[in-house]
């Protein structure tokens, strides 16, 4: 690819480019040559979504592959969308704990918020107890305090 200048990170009107597509598509062995061919792992899209993001908002469970592949290359496993959410929210979210693991292994921050105050644990239980993630967050009603 990079031979014959092409220039793999060119993005469509929306913002997605070549990467993007497959990782959602997951295609791993696209992915590889996108990356040899030097695609830029954390480029955004209009929503400010990396592929990292993507494929884990696309598909939370059994990305194993494709997200290892992102982040051996680089990928911002911290990086935040337009909505303030990081791919840990969305592992979580899918109830993805393979997903989830490897990104605390790259240092994902566990702790780190959306822009509705909701972590990755509020979306590792609502995905859990099949509720909301907002529902997971509010208070206890009064006669359940101690």
């Amino acid at each position: 690819m990079a031979k014959q200048n092409i220039d793999v990170n060119v993005q469509d009107k929306h913002g997605t480019s070549a990467l993007h597509l497959a990782a959602t598509r997951r295609q791993e062995k696209i992915v590889k040559l996108l990356l040899a061919a030097s695609a830029e792992v954390n480029i955004q899209d209009k929503d400010n979504k990396t592929p990292l993001e993507i494929v884990e908002r696309a598909f939370g469970n059994n990305q194993r592959n494709v997200v290892n592949l992102l982040l051996l290359h680089g990928a911002n496993p911290n990086v935040r969308d337009i909505q303030g959410s990081t791919p840990i929210l969305y592992a979580a979210s899918a109830g993805s704990v393979a997903d989830t693991i490897i990104l605390l292994k790259f240092g994902s921050d566990v702790n780190a918020k959306n822009f509705r105050g909701l972590t990755a644990l509020h979306m590792a239980a609502a995905e859990t107890l099949s509720v909301p993630p907002a529902q997971v967050q509010q208070p206890r009603p009064q006669s359940c305090r101690g």
